[in-house]
């Protein structure tokens, strides 16, 4: 038979001695210790007076820079004999763009001929009158005159090739239309054939170094008080997703379209790869600074929750939650209109435990 107390006797010892301890209270704790410490490990901001820094959507389109293109007229009437070029193509600055056929450079070859033949004459009979002189059969007076003739047909000659050259003619009656500039053929209204003269009031090419462009956009009536003159730009096209092109804004035009109540603007865009083209549609940010100032926090520092943005205030080694109402956002920075005050300090790190924390 078991002796039941031998066999219980420990476990009973382990038991009564376990009751009889009794349990160490955990330490207890100081929140506002606690609080302290926990705000001298987080980043904080203070709310400071700023200008506001805004953003203004405009759109329009790209067109060439006027300074950057030439419109081509004919200078004499004539037959266009061959078109070279079409719309769209690059072409180099003397390039023939049309060859035409021309009475009126006929004229001209004809009087370049005729000078050319004079001198001539004027040059023999200098030299004849150079070697009577040699020989005492004419006189100083003789070779003068000769001399004098000479310098005149020389004359002629260099002005008959001037005007031929000017007029872009050459001595088989044609006419060569050039372009002066590097650049790209945006207009071109003239087919072999045609029959051209000087007085047109269209011209018969339009060249344009797209490497500088312009983009005309339209301002609402609502926004022309902070758009101005030197404002930065950020466009965007359809064609280049993602690809931001900077500018500034060079020129207001000063009214009002009657039609759509929108005042247009000039903005000068460097275009060193061609990539915006004439009539292209663009969008456009303009950055602008307004008049009045609000105070303003890093948009890191705030906290939205019921349809309501707070910030968690710092108050020396303390905490508390402020609402506060947001104005707009731009750079990165909120404006605040209602809530903080200038030179107070928000938390901008681990705010949200805070939050939750002083919400209970």
């Amino acid at each position: 038979m078991f002796n039941k107390h031998y066999l219980f006797g420990p476990c009973l010892l382990t038991v009564l001695f376990a009751c009889k301890q009794k349990a160490e209270p955990a330490p207890a704790t100081d929140p506002a210790k606690e609080m302290e410490q926990l705000l001298g490990k987080v980043i904080t901001d203070t709310a400071t007076t700023n200008a506001v820094r805004d953003e203004i959507l405009v759109s329009g389109k790209i067109v060439p820079d006027e300074d950057s293109q030439i419109r081509i007229y004919p200078m004499v009437s004539g037959i266009v004999r061959k078109v070279n070029v079409h719309s769209g193509w690059y072409v180099k600055s003397g390039q023939t763009l049309a060859e035409l056929v021309s009475s009126e450079m006929a004229g001209f070859s004809n009087e370049l001929a005729a000078a050319e033949a004079s001198l001539a004459n004027a040059k023999r009979d200098l030299s004849l009158k150079q070697d009577l002189l040699a020989s005492g059969l004419a006189s100083e007076k003789d070779v003068e005159e000769a001399k004098s003739e000479y310098k005149r047909a020389s004359s002629e000659v260099h002005k008959a090739e001037q005007v031929l050259r000017i007029n872009g003619g050459d001595r088989e009656s044609g006419y060569r239309i050039t372009t002066p500039i590097n650049g790209f053929v945006i207009e071109k209204k003239v087919t072999e054939h045609s029959h051209l003269r000087p007085d047109n009031n269209d011209p018969v090419f339009v060249i344009a170094d797209i490497s500088n462009v312009w983009a005309m956009v339209n301002i609402y009536e609502s926004d022309i008080s902070y758009i101005h003159q030197g404002d930065s730009v950020h466009l965007t096209s359809l064609s280049y997703p993602g690809k931001v092109f900077k500018g500034v804004i060079e020129k207001i035009y000063q009214m009002l379209d009657p039609d759509t109540k929108t005042m247009r603007a000039r903005i000068n865009i460097h275009n060193p790869d061609l990539l915006l083209k004439p009539e292209m549609f663009v969008s456009a940010k303009v950055k602008v600074v307004q008049q009045h100032s609000r105070v303003s926090i890093p948009v890191r520092s705030l906290i939205f929750d019921n349809n309501r943005y707070y910030v968690v205030v710092r108050e020396g080694n303390t905490a508390r939650i402020q609402p506060v109402e947001v104005a707009e956002k731009m750079g990165g920075r909120a404006y605040i209109s209602a809530g903080l005050d200038e030179n107070e300090v928000v938390v901008s790190s681990r705010q949200l435990y805070f939050y939750e924390a002083l919400k209970q």
